[in-house]
């Protein structure tokens, strides 16, 4: 049951993708001068992403998921 209900997804499948990245690297016109301390180049940086449109897809999948756990526990709390 528990493993179904992890599955259920719930009201996350909402909420927005959020993604936190990071990056560094090396930039010179040389290659002499590469691995100076002053050709470090880096970057920090966040995505946000949101479907605006699926047809229902995402209603209809925590729907099925849902009915999924439902079926789950049914069989659990059913007697022998």
């Amino acid at each position: 049951m528990a493993e179904a209900n992890a599955k259920s997804g719930g009201q996350a499948a909402y909420y927005p993708n959020v993604t936190l990245s990071a990056s560094g690297a090396f930039e010179s016109a040389s290659i002499s001068s590469l691995l100076n301390w002053s050709s470090r180049v880096w970057s920090v940086g966040a995505a946000l992403a949101e479907t605006i449109f699926d047809a229902g897809l995402r209603k209809a999948t925590v729907e099925q998921f849902r009915a999924n756990y439902d079926n789950t526990v049914a069989k659990y709390a059913k007697p022998f």
